[in-house]
C-alpha cells in the first residue's frame, strides 16, 4: 500500500491562492459564457435534428423496399412487362419503335459524338490534376 496522506486539492489551492489579490471578472465574461452556452444549445439541437432525419430517411427507405418485395412477390412484373396488359403497352412498343427507326440512321454520327467526348473528358481528367501539380510547385520570382 502506498504510505502517502491523500491531499486535498481544494485546501492546497484555497492555501496557494489566499495571498493573492481578487481580481475582477471581466466585463465580456458573461457574454462570452452566454455565447458559448448557446453554441452548445445549437450543437446538440443540430445533433437531435441529424438523429432524427437519418431515423425518417431509415425507416422511409425500409418502407420502400418492403413495399417493393410486397410489389414483386404479389405480382409477376417480368410478364406483365414482357406481355402486357390488354392494350397497355401499344404506347411504348410504338414509341421503341419509332425510336429505333430514328436512331438507326445515325448511329455512326452518335459514335463519333460519344468518342469525342469521352476524349475530351479523358483529356480533362488527366490534364486538370498534371497543371495544377506543375503550376504549384514552382518557387515565385520576385
Amino acid at each position: 500500500m502506498d504510505g502517502r496522506k491523500p491531499i486535498d486539492i481544494d485546501a492546497s489551492i484555497e492555501s496557494a491562492l489566499r495571498g493573492e489579490p481578487f481580481l475582477p471578472a471581466p466585463a465580456t465574461l458573461h457574454r462570452r459564457v452566454e455565447e458559448r452556452v448557446r453554441i452548445a444549445q445549437l450543437r446538440e439541437q443540430e445533433q437531435a435534428r441529424f438523429r432524427y432525419t437519418m431515423a425518417t430517411m431509415a425507416v422511409s427507405m425500409l418502407a420502400v423496399l418492403g413495399v417493393t418485395v410486397m410489389i414483386v412477390s404479389f405480382t409477376n412484373l417480368y410478364v406483365l412487362w414482357n406481355q402486357g396488359i390488354s392494350g397497355g403497352k401499344g404506347q411504348v412498343d410504338a414509341f421503341m419503335a419509332s425510336m429505333l427507326l430514328s436512331y438507326t440512321g445515325y448511329s455512326g454520327a452518335y459514335s463519333l459524338l460519344s468518342s469525342l467526348l469521352l476524349a475530351g473528358g479523358t483529356l480533362l481528367i488527366g490534364l486538370v490534376p498534371l497543371w495544377k501539380h506543375l503550376s504549384g510547385h514552382h518557387p515565385h520570382k520576385s
